[in-house]
């Protein structure tokens, strides 16, 4: 695991802080999640379908911010 930098950092990174932030959460619920009890020999689909779901609401929840800051601006 690595260690995040305490303090501002650069808004180029911020992506990729957001994304290890959401995989180590994902990697932390996922044996609560318990896919395999629920959907036997399918849950790696299931978990690889949740994991892109995840994902896109990370994306979309990015893209929402981004033009709420740009209607600010203007």
């Amino acid at each position: 695991m690595e260690a995040q930098p305490s303090g501002t950092f650069p808004i180029r990174q911020q992506p990729v802080a957001s994304v290890r932030v959401l995989k180590y959460a994902y990697i932390l619920a996922l044996p609560k999640l318990n896919f395999a009890e629920v959907y036997g020999p399918f849950s790696l689909s299931v978990s690889l379908m949740f994991w892109a779901f995840l994902s896109g609401l990370l994306l979309l929840t990015g893209a929402y911010l981004s033009a709420q800051e740009h209607l600010r601006k203007n």
